[in-house]
């Protein structure tokens, strides 16, 4: 069997548009979350399945309490929060994404061990069936 040119072409063009869509696709099983910290932030990176954005929205509108936070499942933004107890808070969202930055010369200490105990629970609510 002779294979022409244009053939293999096409076969590869294709492969390589079936391989590249299914590696950005938002699936239940991709499920990510890390910290990090440095001398001037703490930060929380997660990535989720889009069956799991009601269950991130609803875990931090408890803990942001009485702040809502979000308001519906399609609530995405980029803003820099002022909580009651005086922590600011940079949130970033995207479907399936989340960016949470504490920026540690405007927050007191125990602002820090809140967004590490955050963490935890973020975790843990992620991880959920």
């Amino acid at each position: 069997m002779k294979i022409t040119y244009p053939k293999l072409t096409f076969s590869l063009i294709a492969l390589l548009t079936i391989t590249t869509f299914g590696a950005f696709q938002n699936t239940p099983d991709k499920i990510s979350i890390s910290e990090s910290e440095s001398d001037e932030t703490y930060e929380i990176t997660a990535s989720y399945g889009l069956e799991k954005i009601q269950q991130v929205h609803n875990f931090l509108n408890e803990s942001f309490a009485p702040t809502a936070v979000f308001n519906s499942v399609n609530d995405y933004f980029e803003k820099t929060f002022t909580f009651e107890n005086k922590m600011r808070l940079y949130i970033k969202t995207n479907p399936g994404k989340l960016l949470l930055i504490l920026n540690k010369q405007e927050n007191s200490e125990e602002s820090l061990e809140w967004m590490k105990n955050l963490y935890t629970g973020l975790e843990e609510t992620l991880l959920q069936r």
